[in-house]
């Protein structure tokens, strides 16, 4: 059953981002209506309102909306605003790595600046969604496995040594 107006409190803007406000709400939107967060008929808030919550100039809202259009995620339809089109269900995973693109700059840009390598940072993303990581080959299922059963001084050794340079 569609939702007026729905309620889009998890969206939040990255003022650090390299992506400009448009396209992070833009990108957002579309990843709700990807996940089934946002669904068929559900419609969106008004321009004017979603600016204001989002502390934005309501252009920048307009755009976003407009994009997701042109993508075919949304409708407009002149007095009832935007609705989430029906032809915009799941995706091509391919589809959603093009669209995370921006997302993805943003976080390897954040991640090198620290001083976190490419290779650390794929590392924690592994680590981070275990589920897929199972479900890839054999070998990695029974590495995931030995991982999750391992106890933490197993699991990082250095911090559990018993060296006696710690005792008085």
């Amino acid at each position: 059953m569609p939702i007026l107006h729905k309620q889009l409190s998890d969206l939040r803007l990255n003022p650090n981002s390299l992506n400009p406000a448009a396209a992070q709400i833009s990108d957002q939107l579309y990843c709700m209506i990807t996940i089934g967060q946002l669904v068929a008929g559900d419609v969106l808030p008004p321009i004017r309102k979603l600016a204001e919550q989002l502390d934005v100039n309501p252009n920048t809202v307009a755009k976003a909306y407009a994009g997701l259009e042109r993508k075919g995620a949304i409708v407009k339809r002149q007095g009832s605003g935007c609705s989430v089109s029906s032809r915009s269900g799941a995706r091509d995973p391919r589809h959603g790595i093009n669209h995370l693109r921006g997302q993805i700059d943003d976080l390897v840009h954040n991640a090198l600046s620290m001083g976190i390598g490419v290779d650390q940072l794929i590392e924690a993303i592994r680590r981070q969604a275990p589920g897929e990581v199972s479900q890839s080959n054999p070998a990695r299922r029974r590495q995931a496995t030995k991982q999750e059963r391992a106890t933490p001084a197993e699991k990082e050794p250095a911090l559990w040594d018993s060296g006696s340079d710690l005792v008085d």
